[in-house]
């Protein structure tokens, strides 16, 4: 029999945290209206949509994004109508192109059955990290645009 918290036990969260002093621990306006920058973000796992190398502007040999589900479920204009925004964050990888790698580390986290399941990826603060990561950018849509 199921209760009402079986949701929050079978989930696993990524955390991410690029502020580097717990005063910078927020969203900071980014000069561009659709994407701040905030301070940490912490995604649940079922919201990831991709993995790629570089980040939303270009490719990068030593840059991975991990994009995932809008938290504010923002819309675009897109070239054939509305289309999802994905927030994204974007790992600094201290090896060129070693992707492959970190994305398998990230899974293998996630899919660990004795394993946390709150996840630390990157916390710049702390100097916490995956093996292969030695910084973290964290995106966020942060408006609505009517189409």
């Amino acid at each position: 029999m199921s209760n009402k918290f079986d949701f929050f036990e079978k989930q696993k969260f990524l955390y991410f945290r690029s502020a580097t002093t717990l005063s910078n621990d927020k969203r900071t306006e980014s000069g561009d209206a659709a994407d701040d920058t905030y301070g940490s973000v912490c995604i649940p796992v079922k919201d990831i949509v991709a993995f790629y190398p570089g980040n939303q502007l270009s490719v990068s040999d030593n840059k991975l994004t991990i994009a995932f589900k809008s938290i504010k479920r923002i819309m675009s204009d897109g070239a054939n109508g509305n289309v999802l925004v994905h927030d994204m964050v974007i790992l600094d990888t201290i090896a060129a192109n070693d992707h492959k790698n970190i994305i398998t580390a990230i899974s293998q986290l996630i899919a660990d059955p004795h394993g946390e399941d709150f996840i630390v990826i990157a916390d710049v603060l702390k100097n916490e990290f995956i093996s292969g990561v030695n910084g973290v950018t964290i995106a966020i849509a942060d408006e609505f645009v009517d189409a």
